[in-house]
């Protein structure tokens, strides 16, 4: 995969995630090339203000998704609950409720290429 094909599928999915919950107001609050083994990879943030929802519920939700792309995921329903996810088309992310604002924040596949061409 090209640097451009792993940033837009992070981006994809961390945008896909959001669209499956009932939340306005998400915005890009970080996006980055970084330097890996191989080269290049990308960090992304998507977030926005919490809902008046069922945190749990939404958590659940997201993990089955990312499941269906591939990824191995994990819940911890401790206080505000977040999804670990891994594996698939992309390194690794995660989905917070809370507190004070949702987040999906994820890691891109390492792929040849120069970190300096994509700042």
């Amino acid at each position: 995969m090209t640097p451009e094909q792993v940033r837009d599928s992070l981006i994809k999915i961390a945008e896909d995630t959001a669209a499956l919950l009932d939340i306005d107001g998400w915005k890009d609050e970080v996006s980055l090339a970084q330097g890996c083994s191989a080269g290049v990879e990308f960090g992304y943030t998507y977030a926005a203000p919490p809902a008046d929802s069922v945190r749990l519920a939404e958590a659940r939700k997201v993990a089955e998704y990312w499941r269906s792309l591939g990824m191995e995921t994990r819940v911890n329903s401790e206080d505000d609950p977040v999804v670990f996810g891994s594996g698939g088309p992309i390194q690794s992310i995660s989905f917070s409720t809370g507190p004070g604002m949702y987040d999906v924040s994820g890691t891109s596949l390492c792929v040849p290429g120069e970190p300096d061409d994509y700042r």
